[in-house]
């Protein structure tokens, strides 16, 4: 009974957009498509969202951007990962940012130009996509 009421309350996700939508992103960015599912890998109950972002600009500037960001939503543990945005991965990764405030996670990652994040079919030519996560 306890399992079954724990599983069940923890489905919401409205926490989680609200989360992503307190983040002050430049107009620039532009929201193409948020996805909500519940279940990670180390959760299978959790909920989760994604929201997917297109924008112009250097790398490390959309970072700045993203990171400010969050700062300004008041995280304040923040932590950047791969600071000159020089991730070389398949998945066109080039850094990302974490941080957690009242038990709300946010990982940000920017990814190189023209890169299909996810398989989504999202890219457009000559803009970077970013996709903030929460959970």
């Amino acid at each position: 009974m306890v399992l079954a009421l724990a599983v069940a309350g923890c489905g919401d996700v409205k926490p989680y957009v609200a989360a992503i939508d307190a983040l002050r992103l430049p107009s620039s960015f532009e929201a193409i498509k948020t996805v909500t599912k519940v279940g990670l890998d180390m959760c299978f109950t959790c909920p989760q969202v994604h929201r997917y972002y297109l924008a112009e600009g250097e790398l490390t500037d959309l970072r700045d951007d993203v990171k400010q960001a969050i700062v300004d939503a008041g995280y304040t543990s923040v932590q950047v990962g791969a600071p000159t945005c020089d991730i070389n991965d398949n998945s066109g990764l080039a850094c990302s940012i974490s941080a957690t405030m009242d038990g709300i996670h946010l990982l940000a990652n920017v990814y190189r130009r023209d890169s299909d994040v996810d398989g989504l079919g999202l890219s457009e030519p000559g803009k970077s996509t970013i996709r903030i996560d929460a959970w």
